[in-house]
């Protein structure tokens, strides 16, 4: 085991905005659409709204979605993910791979015997 007890690590490798991932779930999965960015405030109407319909529709959803889309979909965070790889002594690379993989998991009638490539 690697690391320091009770020291925090953040995980990543590659620093990806929100709509960037979503570009390449959406290219993986042959859907040929633009990813717009809307403004923090924008986001927050939108969840708003969409809590209002689930509300109507007698749902309730475990995700505040005004929270995540202002606060987080959003946002630009990122990490420095080097101090945690040499601390945790852990390799690099294979974030975009790993996206494209789980999105062929996700969907496998879209891909049939193509996703044992």
């Amino acid at each position: 085991m690697h690391g320091k007890h009770g020291r925090r690590y953040p995980i990543g490798d590659e620093n990806l905005s929100w709509d960037e991932m979503l570009g390449l779930m959406l290219r993986t999965l042959g859907i040929d659409k633009t990813v717009y960015h809307l403004p923090s405030f924008a986001g927050g109407l939108l969840g708003r709204g969409l809590r209002v319909v689930e509300s109507l529709r007698g749902l309730e959803h475990g995700l505040d979605h005004e929270h995540l889309i202002r606060n987080l979909m959003s946002a630009k965070l990122y990490v420095d993910p080097a101090p945690s790889a040499k601390a945790l002594r852990h390799g690099r690379g294979g974030v975009r791979e790993a996206i494209v993989e789980t999105t062929r998991a996700c969907y496998p009638e879209r891909f049939g015997d193509r996703l044992r490539d």
